[in-house]
């Protein structure tokens, strides 16, 4: 299932998720307190400059010369990705203590981006829109996340990894 997108589209497309990951490291370095304010005022901003993307004609031709291989055919005249990725990440920074928070960013950066490119390539067994092999892919990277990151039982990032 493609969305619009070449395989090498997604790469990019993926490659720029995994930027997301930078949120969980400002988590770690500047801690809540300090990141909280910065994140919702930078959500909000992306999503009112996404917004105005739609139905600035200027703004969007800009946007199309840089993003257009990467934005789903769903976006041209919707909210892209990018901003529903800020806003789960914001409401997972808000939401949830800071370990659980980081965990929960890198699961999105690093299991979403394995999943997409493992699903695409190799996907055979699909399960509504997205595939088994994808799927398996999101579970064993959030697995792999979770033992590097947070000295947990396995269990608990079997657990974790599965609700994810």
């Amino acid at each position: 299932m493609s969305n619009g997108i070449t395989y090498s589209g997604e790469l990019r497309r993926k490659i720029i998720h995994l930027s997301s990951s930078i949120f969980a490291l400002l988590l770690i370095v500047y801690g809540w307190n300090n990141i909280i304010t910065p994140m919702v005022i930078f959500t909000f901003s992306f999503i009112i400059l996404d917004y105005i993307r739609i139905y600035n004609l200027s703004i969007n031709k800009v946007y199309k010369l840089i993003f257009d291989d990467v934005t789903r055919n769903k976006e041209q005249n919707k909210l892209t990705g990018a901003s529903y990725v800020l806003i789960g990440i914001t409401l997972t920074i808000l939401l949830f203590d800071e370990n659980a928070a980081v965990n929960g960013i890198l699961y999105l950066s690093f299991g979403d981006t394995s999943a997409a490119l493992i699903g695409r390539k190799y996907g055979k067994t699909f399960i509504g829109n997205k595939t088994l092999e994808g799927s398996f892919a999101f579970f064993i990277t959030c697995l792999i996340v979770s033992n590097l990151l947070t000295p947990t039982s396995l269990i608990v990032a079997i657990i974790a990894s599965c609700f994810a």
